[in-house]
């Protein structure tokens, strides 16, 4: 039986082993570094603003991000059964379209644009302007992933730090706990 309550999913730290923003600053560095004396200037601009500065002029290929083999096959698994699935991620909307686009497991995109930064409490209004009241389950795996997980039905906690498992417990429902490997082939 397919469960009707949509599965939302965090990007960085949880579908792959590490940070998009990070990794797109390392690229910046490597291909564009004449635009690294901006940075500084780019960071007054706001964290949303900075993300989009950034993915700008940086593409990430999504098939050589590190994604987590457990993550991915667990969201298959609820697609394929059915299970209505959202990314949502406090990364730009440019990168995560284009994870979206390449894994083809999403029904919909939540990101941050230049001028909203989906983290935390802002990714729980992006989630409701999508859903609104509506139930949701949710896997993530850090500090500010809080908000969300106290707003989710369920929460699935993909290498939790001591730090989000004491924040959580006792406040969610922890439906479980990934601890995993990473795996980088997605075709």
């Amino acid at each position: 039986m397919t469960d009707p309550v949509p599965l939302i999913v965090d990007l960085d730290g949880t579908l792959i082993d590490g940070d998009t923003l990070h990794l797109s600053l390392h690229v910046l560095v490597r291909t564009r570094p004449w635009l690294v004396p901006t940075v500084p200037f780019m960071v007054l601009r706001g964290r949303a603003g900075f993300k989009e500065f950034v993915s700008r002029h940086v593409s990430l290929d999504p098939a050589r991000l590190p994604y987590r083999s457990d993550v991915v096959e667990f969201v298959k698994r609820e697609r394929d059964a059915g299970r209505r699935v959202l990314l949502a991620t406090a990364a730009n909307r440019h990168v995560a379209d284009a994870v979206a686009t390449h894994l083809g497991l999403f029904d919909g995109v939540i990101a941050s644009d230049g001028g909203h930064n989906a983290k935390g409490d802002g990714k729980v209004e992006s989630i409701r302007r999508i859903l609104g009241d509506s139930e949701f389950d949710y896997i993530g795996d850090s500090l500010p992933d809080v908000p969300v997980f106290k707003a989710a039905r369920k929460s699935y906690l993909v290498c939790p730090s001591p730090a989000l498992a004491d924040a959580v417990r006792g406040r969610c429902h922890v439906e479980a706990v990934f601890v995993t490997a990473r795996r980088t082939d997605t075709t």
